[in-house]
């Protein structure tokens, strides 16, 4: 479970305007904020998200926006140049559309480039290292489980995320997408702890 600190609804605009790279301004619709733990605890949902409705937060969950241990050990099974960190202080516009992830459950799909790094040295912690890119690579947003209305929490990260965004509570994921039901397009940010 997170320990990432709580934020009001001001402090959180406050950040991203002040700090994100590529603000412009806030959407009037449903966008969402995740904010990556300072911990950054080994292959543990530690991160939270913030679903906001223009100015008002609406949902608050526990996440991950790092890889879990398949991610950062593994890599070299699915790319060897190293496990995706998706850079923090940024917001990007529509990044993503409504679809399924890997075909079996309801999720936002990224549409739009996400600067990122290639952590490689197989220590266990995502880490913004090496040259950064940006290009799409599949990070989507989704929860931790394919089975529809399940309830619990996952516990570890595991091969949930490889860069992904994930909800580690499949309900509260399935009650955003919900809300969004009528958003074709989620504009995201990505902030570290303060």
């Amino acid at each position: 479970m997170t320990n990432v600190k709580n934020y009001t609804d001001q402090q959180i605009l406050d950040r991203v305007k002040s700090i994100a790279a590529g603000f412009v301004d806030f959407p009037d619709n449903y966008w969402m904020i995740y904010v990556r733990s300072n911990e950054n605890a080994f292959n543990q949902f530690d991160d939270k998200r913030y679903l906001f409705l223009g100015l008002k937060c609406v949902q608050v969950a526990s996440c991950t926006t790092n890889a879990g241990e398949y991610g950062l050990k593994d890599f070299a099974k699915y790319n060897v140049s190293g496990c995706a960190v998706l850079k923090a202080d940024v917001i990007v516009y529509d990044y993503a559309e409504r679809g399924k992830h890997k075909g079996k459950v309801d999720a936002y799909r990224q549409a739009k480039s996400w600067p990122y790094f290639r952590d490689n040295d197989k220590d266990n912690l995502a880490e913004e290292i090496g040259k950064e890119h940006s290009d799409i690579i599949g990070a989507n947003l989704h929860p931790s489980s394919y089975i529809k209305g399940k309830a619990g929490r996952t516990g570890v990260i595991g091969s949930w995320s490889t860069a992904c965004q994930v909800d580690d509570l499949t309900t509260a994921f399935e009650t955003f997408m919900q809300m969004t039901s009528e958003q074709k397009k989620l504009t995201v940010c990505i902030l570290n702890e303060w």
